[in-house]
């Protein structure tokens, strides 16, 4: 179950790093030239497939009940379902219906979510529940990306409303799942001391992969810090873990799943406000802006 924690930590939060990235842009094209939301954007939805299918694999692993040889077989079976559905019927969207349709907006909006919710249900159906979210991931960015070359990206609006609304929702029922009376001191302080250690180790790795681009040493800085923020996707995967040792009644298990989700709330609870305030300040300082 340490493993999972290590996953749900290993994820950015794409929800507060894009609109403060676009913030920057709009009071000035801060970093545009040499490209850097572009880069910060992309590693971070990058570093979501990944986190978000890591933690997949290692759930399906901790809670098997059966042979652990083909609980491995499984889990490449299940990211090869999940990334092949979502390429299809992430192509499939990028056609349909077609661009010039009076209310192309509608349906792809219609048609995307349909998808997402076939995605999950279908592959919980077969017995891959981690293949849903890795497809689901993978469809809406080959459909979006496909959408872009036409200039029509009134779909993600409509999503982006959406979510201000589920997004309540979400945090309410993580909000549900934590006891403060079962909250020992300890495991906060180890949990507190597991992010501070996780974020370093991030940020040093940053600095260090991007020393073979074109960066200077502010700009590298600020990348290591614009991966900072985590929220969404320990919103969405946090209780997992809980959720799926419940299911299958598993109570030996109950206790570190719990602690799954305590280190998830902590990583927004401190990571979110803390991110957002310096992608906001350094960015204005560590980047160039471009002259208009």
């Amino acid at each position: 179950m340490e493993r999972l924690s290590r996953a749900v930590l290993a994820a950015v939060s794409p929800e507060v790093v894009i609109p403060l990235l676009c913030n920057l842009q709009t009071k000035g094209s801060y970093g545009k030239a040499k490209g850097i939301p572009t880069i910060v954007i992309a590693a971070a939805s990058f570093d979501d497939i990944v986190a978000i299918s890591a933690f997949g694999v290692l759930l399906n692993i901790a809670t098997s009940t059966g042979d652990l040889k083909t609980t491995i077989i499984r889990c490449p079976v299940g990211l090869a379902i999940g990334s092949l559905c979502g390429l299809a019927i992430g192509l499939f969207l990028r056609y349909v219906p077609y661009q010039d349709d009076t209310r192309v907006t509608m349906l792809r909006t219609l048609l995307l979510a349909a998808g997402g919710m076939f995605l999950m249900f279908g592959s919980a159906t077969i017995g891959y529940e981690g293949a849903g979210p890795l497809a689901c991931i993978i469809t809406s960015f080959v459909a979006s990306n496909g959408w872009r070359l036409t200039g029509k990206q009134a779909a993600e609006r409509n999503f982006e409303l959406l979510y201000t609304i589920i997004q309540p929702i979400q945090f309410g029922l993580i909000g549900i799942e934590i006891n403060l009376f079962v909250l020992e001191g300890r495991m906060v302080g180890l949990g507190v001391v597991s992010l501070l250690a996780s974020l370093a180790v991030r940020i040093a790795a940053s600095i260090v992969v991007a020393a073979g681009g074109n960066l200077n040493w502010k700009e590298k800085f600020f990348v290591s810090f614009a991966w900072f923020p985590k929220a969404t996707v320990q919103a969405a995967i946090g209780p997992v873990a809980l959720d799926e040792v419940r299911k299958m009644h598993l109570e030996e298990y109950e206790a570190y799943a719990t602690t799954v989700l305590i280190i998830a709330v902590l990583s927004i609870l401190i990571t979110a406000p803390v991110g957002a305030i310096l992608i906001t300040v350094l960015g204005t300082r560590l980047l160039e802006k471009e002259e208009q």
